[in-house]
This record gives structure tokens, sequence and C-alpha cells, in this order.
């Protein structure tokens, strides 16, 4: 008896091996053929230096979480810096959270365009230094929506490039929203902003 399960034991422990690896190499080979991944990340820096007049640096960053072949989850953001001739400083930082829908199509040429929309909260900080050192700030919260293309770079499909353009509406607050302000004194008034969308990305 005992040599029996020895013996059943050394098959079980011998087709096992021997299938397992067989089995690895088509999950791999399955895996690459239907490469999926489920994050990515993003960002695009800004350096525009004008010699004696003016320049602007900035960075914009994103994340990615997808949720299946069609839709997306984002989460982006940006701060901007710009300084004229004059010498007055402008400061900008933005963040959103919003939904992407993806199409999906066996030609390349229809593959991979999205449409989205998105919660955006935007806030803007100025000094005037030819106005003796007054200071300004904007608190914006808006909704928006935007459309794009995402143009793969490389055969595995991993790096890209992502471009779009939207539109954001805006309520514009001298005041933060949850601020003990009267809505009638921090409230000035509505705004449209144009949302231009280049990033390079990567994903996970």
């Amino acid at each position: 008896m005992k040599l029996y399960n020895t013996f059943i034991i050394c098959i079980i422990v011998l087709i096992t091996f021997c299938v397992y690896p067989a089995r690895s190499q088509d999950t791999v080979f399955e895996r690459k053929k239907n490469e999926r991944y489920f994050n990515s990340v993003k960002g695009m820096p800004i350096l525009v230096p004008i010699p004696m007049v003016a320049y602007m640096a900035g960075l914009s960053a994103g994340y990615e979480c997808y949720l299946g072949k069609h839709h997306a989850l984002e989460l982006c953001g940006y701060y901007f810096f710009k300084s004229d001739e004059m010498g007055n400083k402008y400061r900008n930082f933005s963040i959103m959270l919003g939904y992407k829908f993806f199409s999906r199509s066996e030609d390349e040429r229809f593959n991979n365009f999205w449409a989205g929309a998105y919660f955006s909260y935007y806030e803007e900080y100025q000094v005037f230094t030819d106005g003796g050192g007054v200071e300004s700030q904007h608190y914006n919260y808006g909704i928006g929506a935007s459309v794009g293309k995402k143009i793969n770079l490389s055969k595995n499909k991993r790096w890209y490039i992502d471009l779009g353009f939207g539109m954001t509406f805006f309520k514009r607050f001298y005041k933060p929203l949850l601020s003990d302000v009267n809505w009638d004194d921090k409230f000035e008034g509505n705004k449209v902003i144009p949302r231009p969308v280049l990033q390079f990305g990567w994903k996970f």
C-alpha cells in the first residue's frame, strides 16, 4: 500500500512539473498577446523663457485607473507660474477629478478616442508690482467636458501621448467656497476656460 501511495505521489509531482511550465508559457503568451494595463501615470513640463520680457514655467501630472476596456477614472493637476516684463507674478494651481470613456476598435484609426467629464478646482494668485504690490486671489469651482485621443508610442502600448481639448465652466469667488463670508459678498461671476490636453504617459 505504501508503494502504491508513493507511486501515485510521484506521478502527481511529475505531471505537475511537466504541465505547469507549459501552462505558464501559455499564460505568458496570452498576457503578451492581449496585454492589458490597469493604471497609468502621465505628465508634461512647461518652460518658456523670453529673455528680458517674461518667462513661464509649470508642470502637469495625472493618474488614470482603468475600470475596464471602455472606462477609466482620472485625477489630474497642474501648477503654473508666470512673470512678465513689469515684474508682475501669476501663479495658478488646479486639481481635477473626472471620468473617461474610451472607444475600442480593431481598426487602429478608430481606437483609443476618448470623451470625459470632470469636476475642477482652480486657484489664481497674482501680485502686481507695478500697482504697489497689490495681491489678488481667486477661487474657481467648476465642471467641464473634453475629448481627445490616446496615441501609443511603443509596440507594447505602454508609452503613449494623450492629446485633447475641453472647456470648463467655473463659478469664480473672492474667498473660498466654505468660508464664513456671505455668498453675495464672495461670488464674482461665471467664467469659461479652455482646457488643452498634452501629456506623455506610461501604463502599468
